[in-house]
């Protein structure tokens, strides 16, 4: 039966989280609408938003963001950046580091070579006062640094020793041997983020660059899982556990490069939690929301259109059925599944749809198709049980306490 699939074991699992994904909406127009305004608000004039994305766990987050993301990159609508918030941040330089320099140097790098180019008959003094003006605000080491970066791009490729002599040290990596050869100091000392946050501004500002047709770029970046930072907590001598600092450390970065950058950035925060205050969003980040959207729970005519999406598109199964399009299952079986969802007070999200599929499908290999729905009853007896532990378990993962 898994042969009708393109993909393992776990065919719909795979599915769920593949990059490329399809347009497997659920007939969930309305939210496809209120994605894509995401993009269409840049355009065609350039300004800055700050959005929140909120959902329960499973709820298909991480979907939309990759399909974001896709039609970005395939259409060329500007820089993207998508990050999952890693546990144990303490300030924005964590962010920095991990979650934006590591995603976008490469980009930022190559817009450098080419403004190199273009600023080729500017002398080190007009190429200092240019950096410091439209990139750096004047900050004298990061004017320092970028001068030296432009100059040595006019002549070298990007993978240049020179050049990643400066990549580390932009990242807070320079040795003290190189340091000491560069005759700069070490970014970031005694961790803090300053130097960071204002090397996310440098950074955005150069990818902001007008092109050659005189148009700026628009950066979208996209913060999954910023439920993790929020869960933390930290325990006293006391031994009581108070929320942690960190994520209003965090935040606190986020918006001083919200508040310092030019026209063109978008800023995405995704989270889940039993409701859409979940997430302690500070005050400043709350008044400037442009648009917060609600994954809700999957009603039951798009959970079945959400199955019948992913079984009859031949980027999932390798002959679709288009007479059965719930093939291996039909829509007997499918009903059935869901009324039990239902009389269990589970919530259909995607992800619980996707362990339930694939569990029943392993389970079904010498069954002859389609399964039918006396076969799902004895299935869902039989498994759901551990299918909920591992559902609980994929959310805690989540949520673990940092101490």
């Amino acid at each position: 039966m898994l042969s009708f699939f393109n993909e393992g074991e776990t065919p719909y699992e795979l599915a769920a989280s593949e990059y490329e994904f399809s347009n497997v909406w659920a007939g969930q127009l309305n939210l496809k609408s209120e994605i894509n305004k995401i993009i269409t608000d840049q355009s065609p004039a350039l300004s800055k938003h700050i959005i929140t994305i909120w959902g329960q766990f499973g709820s298909g987050k991480t979907h939309k963001l990759l399909w974001l993301k896709n039609k970005i990159e395939k259409e060329k609508l500007g820089y993207c950046i998508i990050s999952r918030i890693p546990q144990g941040v303490k300030n924005f330089a964590g962010i920095y580091k991990d979650l934006f320099f590591d995603n976008i140097w490469d980009d930022a790098v190559h817009k450098l070579k080419r403004i190199a180019i273009e600023t080729m008959d500017h002398d080190i003094r007009d190429l200092r006062n240019f950096v410091g003006k439209t990139f750096t605000n004047k900050n004298p080491a990061l004017t320092q640094g970028i001068t030296k970066l432009l100059q040595l791009l006019r002549d070298w490729d990007i993978d240049h020793e020179e050049v990643v002599k400066i990549q580390n040290w932009l990242r807070g990596e320079t040795p003290a041997r190189s340091l000491k050869q560069l005759g700069w100091r070490k970014l970031g000392l005694g961790g803090d983020p300053t130097d960071f946050i204002n090397c996310t501004i440098t950074i955005l500002k150069i990818l902001m660059r007008k092109q050659a047709n005189g148009k700026s770029s628009a950066v979208f970046w996209f913060v999954d899982d910023c439920h993790i930072l929020s869960a933390e907590r930290k325990f006293g001598k006391d031994g009581i556990a108070r929320k942690s600092p960190a994520f209003d450390n965090v935040q606190k970065g986020f918006l001083d490069v919200y508040n310092n950058s030019s026209k063109g950035l978008t800023l995405v925060f995704a989270y889940a939690g039993d409701t859409q205050h979940s997430v302690d969003l500070s005050p400043d980040i709350v008044s400037r929301l442009h648009q917060r959207i609600i994954i809700s729970d999957l009603t039951e005519k798009q959970s079945k259109n959400y199955i019948k999406e992913l079984h009859s598109n031949p980027k999932y199964s390798t002959k679709p059925d288009r007479k059965n399009q719930f093939y291996p299952l039909n829509e007997e079986s499918v009903e059935c599944l869901l009324e039990l969802f239902r009389d269990n007070a589970l919530q259909n999200t995607p992800r619980r749809i996707n362990h339930y599929l694939d569990v029943i499908l392993r389970d079904g290999q010498k069954q002859k198709p389609p399964l039918d729905v006396e076969f799902i009853k004895s299935r869902f007896k039989v498994r759901s049980k551990q299918i909920e532990q591992g559902e609980q378990a994929e959310e805690f993962s989540d949520l673990e306490e940092v101490p």
